[in-house]
This record gives C-alpha cells, sequence and structure tokens, in this order.
C-alpha cells in the first residue's frame, strides 16, 4: 500500500523551475552570458547582469522602448538636430517626393497593367505553347538558342482589351500637394508668431518716438538743447536698416547652429 502513496507524492512534487540567466552574447562566439539575471545589480532575478549594461539606467522618453537597432540610430541622430523645429527639409523632401511620384506614374502604371495582363487566359494559353517550343528548340540546339523563337516570346501588353482596364488615379498627387501645403502653412504660422509684421514694428517706432519726446519734454528744460537732442534722435533712428538687421540675424542662427 505504500508504493501508491509514494507515487502521489512524486506526482505532486513540482517540477524545479529554470534559472533565468543575464543571456547577453559574448564575444568571439562565447555564447551567452550564464550569470545569473541581474546579477550584482538591483533587480536580481530579471534583466542584464552587472557586467552587460545591468547597471545602466533604463533609457526614458517617448520611444525608449525602441528595440530595433536601425531606428535607435536614427532617433538619436535626430535628438542631435540644433533646431528639430524647423520644417524646411520636410518641405523638401515632399516636393522630391511629389515630382519623383508624377515622373515614375507613367512607369508604375505599365507594370501594374502587364502584371494584371499576364493572368490573362489567352496569354497563359500563348505563353506555354511558346515555352514548349523553346525547350524543344533548346534540347535540339543545346547551348544555341533560336533568335526568331526568344523575339517571338508573348508580351501580355499584346493581349490589352479595346477598353482601359482602369483610369488613372491622380489623386495620390492631389495628396502630395496638399501635404507639401499644410506643410508650408506651418512653417509660416511660427515665423508670424516669432517675428514682428512690419505695421507692429511701425507702431513700435511711433509709440518710442513719443516716450522719447515725453522724457526730454519732463527733463531737458532748455528748448535749443532739446530740440538738438530730438533732432540727433531722430537722424540715427534713420539711419537703422531693417534689412541689415535681419540678415545680422539670420547669420548668428546660423553660426549657433
Amino acid at each position: 500500500m505504500q508504493e501508491p502513496l509514494a507515487e502521489s507524492g512524486e506526482r505532486q512534487r513540482k517540477p524545479r523551475e529554470p534559472e533565468r540567466i543575464c543571456g547577453a552574447e559574448g564575444k568571439r562566439g562565447a555564447g551567452p552570458c550564464r550569470h545569473p539575471a541581474g546579477f550584482r545589480t538591483d533587480h536580481k532575478g530579471s534583466g542584464r547582469c552587472y557586467l552587460h549594461g545591468g547597471l545602466t539606467p533604463a533609457p526614458t522618453g517617448r520611444y525608449s522602448s525602441v528595440e530595433r537597432p536601425r531606428v535607435r540610430e536614427l532617433l538619436e541622430r535626430f535628438e542631435s538636430d540644433p533646431d528639430p523645429l524647423n520644417l524646411l527639409a520636410e518641405v523638401q523632401l515632399l516636393r522630391a517626393l511629389l515630382l519623383d511620384f508624377i515622373n515614375r506614374f507613367d512607369e508604375q502604371d505599365r507594370m501594374l497593367t502587364r502584371w494584371n495582363m499576364s493572368f490573362e487566359k489567352s496569354f497563359q494559353s500563348d505563353w506555354a505553347d511558346w515555352w514548349r517550343t523553346m525547350r524543344a528548340d533548346a534540347l535540339e540546339r543545346e547551348d544555341d538558342l533560336s533568335a526568331e523563337l526568344v523575339e517571338r516570346m508573348p508580351d501580355p501588353m499584346n493581349y490589352l482589351p479595346s477598353k482601359p482596364l482602369r483610369m488613372a488615379d491622380i489623386t495620390d498627387v492631389s495628396r502630395l500637394i496638399k501635404e507639401v501645403g499644410a506643410m508650408v502653412d506651418r512653417i509660416r504660422k511660427g515665423q508670424q508668431e516669432s517675428t514682428f509684421s512690419m505695421d507692429v514694428i511701425n507702431r513700435l517706432w511711433v509709440l518710442m518716438g513719443g516716450h522719447v519726446t515725453d522724457a526730454a519734454m519732463e527733463v531737458i528744460e532748455n528748448d535749443d538743447i532739446r530740440s538738438a537732442l530730438l533732432t540727433a534722435v531722430e537722424s540715427r533712428w534713420g539711419t537703422i536698416s531693417l534689412a541689415e538687421l535681419a540678415s545680422r540675424r539670420a547669420e548668428a542662427g546660423a553660426e549657433a547652429g
């Protein structure tokens, strides 16, 4: 009676779970690291050991969980962009894709039509006949195939019906054009938010002139000295070139970038 009890005890015994290891690939084909998972780290039992990045803090950020090396490389490249809000490169890319799509539209249309017509029954029948003739000719001539037979190879484009299979869809081009326009509007809106219009600058100019005049009236009692100061200020302000200031600002931004 004891043997069945022993068998019952063995059945109730839980199998031992395999020990989790670091698993990082070693150098020169040494195989995976056999250290326990999280060895000498604060996360024992999971993750890499201290020799294979287990002590490195986990990356943070919106896309920190991306594991594909190429995508990670591109993300790091974009993170180092000195002007990530500049959308001019995206506009240029969209315009390049638009022109490339237009230039290759006819080619893609012909390729798709050829593929569709390759399933035409009359073409497949003629192709099978041609292939049997080619094989027989190849067996007779060994390596020297008949040029005439090669030229007689059926072409799916010769089996086109008189009615077009479909109308060319040009809506993709209009969609790309809309994308370019929307991107340009975003850039223009951003520029308007970070710059001043000429109307705003003119109002600022008048306001500053009024404040200078009021200040001169309050501080300088001598009419001749006050008039000479205001004339000098007006003359100096007349030499200020907004175009030159904008050019210097653009050059300073380029040097900082």
